[in-house]
C-alpha cells in the first residue's frame, strides 16, 4: 500500500519546470470533456517540438498552417504536412532562417508579422486569411486578445500566435518565446499554451491575466483569421 501511495504521488506531482502557475494538460484536461474547442483539435495532431533553441516561431507557424490545412489543401512539396524545414525553405527569408538557428536569438513579434503574411501567401492562404499584430501594453491589447480567443473557441480558423516571456508563465528561464494558444477556458479565464519547447513542456494552462503580463510593453500576439466569415 505504501508503494502504491508513493507512485501515485509521483505521477500526480507537477514537474518543477512548470512553476506555481502553469498546469500541465495531463494534470487537467477537464475543459475538453464539455467544450468543442475546434482550434485545439485542429492544432493538436500537428503539435511539434521546435528544431532548435530559437525556432519556436517556426514550429508555431508549422502547427497553425497545418491546422489551416484541415480546411484547405496546402501546396506542400516534400511532405504531406508542413514541416519546419519545408516552411523555412518556402518562405525563403534569410532573417528568419538565421534567427531561428541554434542560438540564433529569434525574432520580435513585429519582425515576425511580415514573415507570417508571406507564409500565408506561399501556402495559398492569403486570399482567405489575414494576419494582424497587436502589441500589449497596460492600456491596450488585452481586450483584443480576449476577443480573438473567444472567437477561436466558437469556430475553427482564428488562431492566436502569442509572443511572451516564458519565465513569467513557468517561473523557469526568462526568455522571449512564441507559441500558439490552443484553447481559452472562459469560465476559469485561462488559456492553453501549445508550447513548442517540448524538451521540457507539454501544453499547459495559465491564467489569462498572467499571459497578458508576460506580453507587456515589448511583446504581443499575431492573430490569424479569415478575411470574411464562412
Amino acid at each position: 500500500v505504501l508503494v502504491s501511495l508513493v507512485i501515485a504521488t509521483t505521477v500526480s506531482a507537477a514537474p518543477k519546470k512548470y512553476g506555481r502557475y502553469a498546469i500541465a494538460l495531463s494534470q487537467d484536461h477537464s475543459y475538453f470533456q464539455t467544450a468543442a474547442s475546434p482550434n485545439y483539435w485542429a492544432l493538436m495532431p500537428y503539435y511539434v517540438s521546435q528544431f532548435s533553441n530559437s525556432a519556436c516561431s517556426v514550429a508555431s507557424m508549422a502547427m497553425i498552417l497545418n491546422a489551416l490545412g484541415t480546411e484547405y489543401k496546402l501546396p506542400t512539396t516534400e511532405e504531406v504536412h508542413v514541416t519546419q524545414k519545408e516552411l523555412l525553405k518556402k518562405v525563403d527569408s534569410l532573417e528568419w532562417t538565421d534567427s531561428t538557428s541554434e542560438n540564433g536569438g529569434g525574432l520580435s513579434v513585429t519582425a515576425l508579422l511580415p514573415i507570417v503574411e508571406l507564409a500565408l501567401e506561399r501556402y495559398g492562404l492569403s486570399s482567405k486569411y489575414k494576419a494582424e499584430m497587436v502589441l500589449v501594453t497596460l492600456k491596450k491589447g488585452e481586450n483584443a486578445l480576449r476577443e480573438a480567443l473567444i472567437e477561436g473557441e466558437k469556430r475553427k480558423g482564428t488562431y492566436v500566435l502569442a509572443n511572451f516571456d516564458q519565465g513569467v508563465l513557468t517561473e523557469d528561464t526568462f526568455v522571449g518565446h512564441f507559441a500558439p494558444i490552443g484553447a481559452y477556458d472562459e469560465d476559469q479565464d485561462r488559456v492553453l499554451v501549445m508550447d513548442p519547447d517540448r524538451a521540457y513542456y507539454e501544453p499547459y494552462w495559465v491564467p489569462f491575466n498572467l499571459l497578458v503580463k508576460s506580453m507587456l510593453d515589448i511583446r504581443g500576439f499575431i492573430v490569424i483569421k479569415p478575411k470574411v466569415s464562412f
